[in-house]
């Protein structure tokens, strides 16, 4: 009697998955939100997929082979049901008909938009004053605005100068002239202040021009009264020499008269 043995043949596959891409936000508009799902190094893809959690949601299919694809979603459809997180994956399949790994997913949460800056508050006036025998830059806001920070700026390079407070019921402040490295310099000043939560900037002054020196230390208007004064005192001189003069010749020609007659 012959003994028979069975020998089991044990079969072992091998199942190749390619490296897992990764899907990525390109953009988030108003309306839409863009992905990418983008194969690693090296690897190519004739179709891409893009998944919600465990459901696919689109493909993209590039018979020519492709590293990344660009999906489009519209922001209502990013997340159906609001109690579900919105996470996306995606993968690809090369051409040999083998997939790729899921990609890590994607939280879509839609960012906060930032608040929209306020407008520009108005804008103020840089004027050149004196007081008291000193020359200062002026800068004035508005009165909607008392207690502004303002600030004085080269208006060339916008190099900040100086910035002053102003109290809480004015709306102006005076700037000592910067000590100025050139004959003229340009200047301009803004001011800010808080608008409820938020911190609101004026437009920029008109830039004011200063030149540096005795003539910028002069007082024009003193010194045009003071030139109109010497020329109404020159005046009055040469009218009284000229009326003394008119009086001697008078005087001369009716000696010469009285002459002649005796």
């Amino acid at each position: 009697m012959g003994a028979s043995a069975r020998t089991a043949n044990s079969t072992i596959t091998t199942v190749v998955i390619l490296p897992a891409p990764v899907l990525k936000v390109v953009s988030w508009a108003r309306d839409h939100v863009t992905l990418v799902c983008r194969a690693p190094q090296s690897h190519q893809g004739v179709l891409f997929t893009l998944y919600r959690v465990t459901e696919q949601v689109e493909s993209f299919v590039t018979p020519q082979g492709s590293a990344e694809a660009e999906f489009r979603l519209h922001t209502e459809t990013v997340a159906p049901d609001p109690q579900q997180h919105p996470l996306y994956c995606c993968l690809y399949k090369n051409s040999l008909g083998i997939y790729s790994a899921f990609s890590p997913y994607l939280s879509l949460l839609e960012p906060k938009q930032p608040p929209a800056p306020p407008d520009l508050l108005p804008r103020p006036t840089l004027t050149l004053q004196q007081q008291e025998g000193m020359r200062h830059l002026s800068c004035r806001g508005s009165a909607a605005y008392p207690g502004s920070r303002f600030s004085l700026y080269r208006a060339d390079s916008e190099l900040l100068m100086a910035t002053h407070q102003a109290s809480m019921t004015s709306y102006q402040t005076a700037f000592p002239i910067p000590v100025q490295d050139q004959a003229t310099v340009q200047y301009k000043c803004r001011y800010s202040a808080l608008l409820g939560k938020q911190l609101g900037t004026s437009e920029w002054s008109r830039p004011l021009e200063v030149s540096q020196g005795l003539l910028s230390s002069v007082d024009w208007a003193l010194v045009a009264g003071s030139f109109s004064a010497v020329v109404l005192f020159l005046a009055a001189v040469v009218l009284v020499v000229f009326v003394v003069h008119r009086k001697g010749r008078k005087l001369s020609s009716g000696a010469e008269v009285r002459a002649k007659i005796m």
